[in-house]
């Protein structure tokens, strides 16, 4: 009778290490089956173990003919100590001959050799019985094996390096906690490199708020991703165990002649979503803050409001922390295949390099440049007189888009301040400038409020500052590799926010499933739809 063949490998990535391949002779007779006493089962049921390089060369034998390796040992599923010890150091060896060649961390690379299901054996016959069913129901990257294995024989997966590897995030902002959160959630060893310890005061992600609107003009693709914005931040709120939200509504408005807001309307109505059209008496008195002077056509929708950034960011990385990510504080020189130089020269390798640096991106990576603008932008503080401080905490945030880029308001929510901001880019400066707004700067932001704010003087300054977009010419976010292993993350022209961890989402099902990364950049730039499986929740 032929000997029938049970083996594993260790990972789809490893095609020179060992795998452990067990030979197992059947009795003659009508199999027992796992869990009984097979002691009396003839000599001729024996097991040996071969260690086997993937091209099939014998690495080293453990022989069989020796007294106490009967069956009674394997029926009751304990291996020989000898058995044992043999594949342990053959299987060390060769997988940490593989991780010197490949760079790869040790951390990592203890994964496959840990493996609990390495000695795991199959007897009794058929698909090994009720045991096995059971044990791969319990330990489902254990698969049947396709050709060449023989029918009714199992494979052991230790690990796909595509699914389960270490990654590296270089930028602690919202996109690089968000891909940290998103990867860690499925499996992978992550590390976090920042120039600073997060919140960073000089990232565009720090601030007191951050808005979510469906209003996107002509954009409809990030229109439809709001959605799936608002239900990964709520994953992130069951992790964190408190929402950073607070839900205000939004007020768009046009002074006519504009596109965005008629684009956003017609959109929002297709895609289903309450608004209440308003004329410019109805803006008024319905807020009273606001003048609807000047005001052509407005809007109101309810779904919309404003998250709270500083408190996520410190949040995200306290929870990360928690969960093992390891924060690592250092400036980082260099972008190659799978590695990250920093300024001492010390090389921080990875399976994957995912890189959401913000402005500082095309510093970084030559490619971007052009493509992406370090963008100087001012925001101002400012705090409501006592007479209107209760109508201002029912307010809603403001968008009046249409007038040369337009401006924001950012309502006093949860005890922060008024913002206004403008959104017309200036396209100048870089990302190592002050952060200090001077009093021209502020002055042409105020400008942009008045418009809107009757009485605005009679609102208290409480300051203002600079931050920086990393600015793409059509908005668009690009989601590109740039080196084998490498990705980056950029583009997010001052919208990206909202759509932090649902991106991290995608980006880590993309990484996970190499079938998803060519959908990955047409979802991120707003043209496409996600592939089914890009935005799965786990």
């Amino acid at each position: 009778m032929q000997p029938r063949l049970i083996g594993g490998r260790i990972g789809r990535d490893e095609p020179d290490a060992a795998k452990a391949v067990l030979l197992h002779h059947p009795p003659q007779h009508q199999p027992r089956g796992i869990g009984r006493d097979a002691g009396a089962q003839p000599q001729a049921d024996r097991q040996r173990l071969v260690m086997m390089q993937a091209d099939g060369a014998a690495l080293a034998a453990v022989p069989d003919d020796r007294g106490g390796l009967g069956m009674g040992q394997q029926a009751r599923g304990v291996a020989h100590p000898r058995l044992v010890i043999a594949v342990r150091e053959q299987v060390r060896r060769a997988v940490h001959r593989q991780a010197a060649e490949q760079r790869r961390h040790p951390r990592q690379v203890a994964q496959h050799r840990d493996r609990r299901a390495l000695h795991h054996r199959v007897a009794g016959g058929g698909d090994g019985g009720d045991r096995h069913r059971a044990f791969v129901h319990q330990h489902p990257r254990i698969v049947p094996s396709p050709p060449p294995f023989r029918q009714g024989l199992v494979r052991v997966q230790y690990g796909s390096m595509e699914q389960r590897g270490y990654a590296l995030v270089l930028g602690a902002g919202i996109i690089g906690l968000s891909t940290a959160w998103a990867l860690q959630r499925r499996g992978w060893t992550v590390r976090v490199v920042d120039q600073a310890t997060p919140p960073n005061p000089a990232g565009a992600s720090v601030d007191h708020h951050r808005l979510i609107r469906h209003a996107y003009g002509a954009q409809q693709g990030y229109m439809r991703m709001v959605d799936d914005a608002y239900a990964a931040w709520d994953r992130v709120w069951a992790d964190l165990g408190e929402a950073h939200y607070e839900e205000t509504g939004v007020l768009a408005l046009d002074e006519g002649g504009g596109a965005w807001l008629p684009a956003s309307r017609e959109a929002m109505r297709g895609h289903g979503l309450a608004m209440d059209e308003l004329t410019p008496d109805q803006v008024a008195g319905r807020f009273p803050f606001f003048t609807g002077q000047g005001v052509a056509e407005a809007f109101f929708a309810p779904r919309g409001g404003v998250l709270l950034a500083e408190p996520i960011v410190a949040g995200l990385a306290d929870h990360l922390a928690r969960r093992g990510v390891e924060f690592i504080r250092a400036t980082v020189t260099d972008v190659r295949e799978r590695r990250l130089t920093l300024a001492d020269g010390t090389a921080l390798t990875a399976d994957k390099v995912i890189v959401c640096a913000g402005p500082w991106a095309p510093r970084l990576l030559p490619g971007l440049k052009g493509r992406v603008t370090a963008s100087r932008q001012i925001i101002v503080r400012l705090e409501a007189p006592a007479e209107l401080a209760e109508a201002w905490a029912r307010a809603p945030m403001l968008l009046d888009l249409a007038h040369e880029g337009g401006f924001y308001m950012v309502p006093p929510v949860r005890g922060t301040p008024i913002k206004v901001g403008d959104h017309s880019f200036s396209l100048t400066g870089d990302a190592e400038d002050d952060r200090n707004a001077s009093s021209q700067e502020a002055e042409t932001i105020l400008a942009l409020a008045a418009r809107r704010i009757p009485g605005l003087d009679r609102y208290r300054r409480l300051g203002a500052r600079a931050c920086y977009y990393d600015v793409e010419p059509a908005e668009e976010f690009l989601a590109e590799t740039v080196a084998p292993g490498t990705l980056v993350l950029s583009g997010f022209s001052g919208h990206g926010f909202k759509f932090g961890p649902v991106l991290g989402e995608a980006v880590a099902n993309a990484l996970g499933d190499t079938a998803l990364m060519p959908y990955l950049p047409g979802w991120a730039a707003g043209r496409e739809s996600a592939a089914p499986g890009l935005l799965r929740a786990d």
